[in-house]
């Protein structure tokens, strides 16, 4: 399987105190988890949003609806 590509500009003069094997670590599982914690949040909070504008719709006028 191909590597995804490098996003970010490295600064090549200064030497970096990761090592190879703990930037790979992190390119493959701190990232990804990272980015499914971002994305998970991101639809909780669209679902909140979304549940925030459906309690201003009622079926009837005066009639209030409880959620729990």
């Amino acid at each position: 399987m191909a590597s995804a590509p490098k996003l970010v500009n490295v600064d090549r003069s200064r030497q970096s105190p990761l090592t190879p094997e703990l930037k790979e670590f992190i390119d493959r599982a701190i990232v990804p988890a990272l980015v499914k914690q971002y994305l998970a949040e991101d639809v909780l909070a669209n679902d909140r949003e979304d549940a925030a504008h459906s309690h201003s719709r009622t079926a009837a006028p005066g009639l209030e609806i409880v959620r729990p």
